[in-house]
């Protein structure tokens, strides 16, 4: 199962319980929030920890709605620490169709394009 949730419940306690019931987590968090990287993934996106709770911070996303495109810096948070396995830009949408990891292509069908980090 993975949970997606908003910036609001970046909360170190609730993502530790969260994580607790066996669900993976994906949520936003808030830009100024500090992450330290102990470890830097080759997609760009770095290991860090929240609390107890060791997470995968992606910083940079591209959203695409009926009104136009808008690429910023996003904060996204998850407990899928592999970046090989779920590469942070990797969810490529054309034409309606998902293609790349489950985790991004999740976001995809959500109108999210993600971006290398510069």
């Amino acid at each position: 199962m993975l949970l997606l949730a908003d910036r609001n419940y970046a909360a170190a306690d609730l993502i530790t319980a969260f994580a607790a019931t066996g669900a993976h987590l994906l949520i936003r968090c808030k830009n100024g929030r500090t992450l330290p990287p102990i470890h830097r993934c080759h997609d760009g996106s770095w290991l860090s920890v929240i609390g107890s709770q060791r997470i995968r911070v992606m910083a940079r996303i591209s959203i695409t709605t009926t009104n136009g495109s808008y690429t910023g810096d996003y904060r996204l948070i998850t407990t899928l620490l592999d970046a090989h396995r779920y590469p942070a830009a990797d969810g490529q949408v054309d034409g309606g169709m998902v293609s790349g990891s489950c985790l991004m292509g999740l976001l995809g069908l959500l109108g999210a394009k993600f971006c290398p980090l510069p």
